[in-house]
C-alpha cells in the first residue's frame, strides 16, 4: 500500500503536489499572449483583460547565430482597443497610412478562418 504522502514534494514555503495533483496554497493569475517564431519570442503581459487601462507590457526576445537580446516595451496604460480605434479614425479623417497593409489584414482573416475550421470541424 502506498503512503498517503507519496508523490508529494514539500518546500519550506508551501506544499505542492506533482503530476496530476493540484498545487496547494498557491494562487496565481497570469494573462498574456505569446507568439513564437524561428528567431523571436513575443510576449505580451497584461494584469487582467477585465479592468481597463491597467499596464500592458511587451517583451521581445530575438536570437541570431551570435547573439540573443531582449527588448522591453511599456508599461502602457492605454486601452488597446481605443488605440486601434484612434489609429483607424486618423487614417480615415487625416489620410494617415495604416500600419497594416490590406495583404496583412487578409492574411490575418485567413488565419482566423483556419483556426475556426480547426475548432469547428465536423
Amino acid at each position: 500500500m502506498q503512503e498517503p504522502d507519496a508523490g508529494w514534494r514539500r518546500s519550506r514555503s508551501a506544499p505542492c503536489r506533482c503530476g496530476r495533483r493540484p498545487l496547494l496554497a498557491v494562487s496565481r493569475f497570469d494573462a498574456g499572449i505569446e507568439v513564437l517564431t524561428q528567431n523571436q519570442h513575443f510576449k505580451m503581459n497584461y494584469d487582467t483583460p477585465y479592468i481597463r487601462n491597467l499596464p500592458t507590457r511587451l517583451e521581445i526576445t530575438s536570437s541570431s547565430d551570435t547573439d540573443t537580446g531582449t527588448e522591453n516595451h511599456g508599461p502602457v496604460y492605454e486601452d488597446p482597443f481605443r488605440v486601434e480605434l484612434d489609429a483607424f479614425r486618423d487614417s480615415i479623417v487625416n489620410g494617415t497610412p495604416n500600419r497594416m497593409t490590406l495583404e496583412d489584414s487578409l492574411a490575418d482573416l485567413l488565419l482566423f478562418k483556419a483556426v475556426g475550421r480547426h475548432f469547428h470541424a465536423p
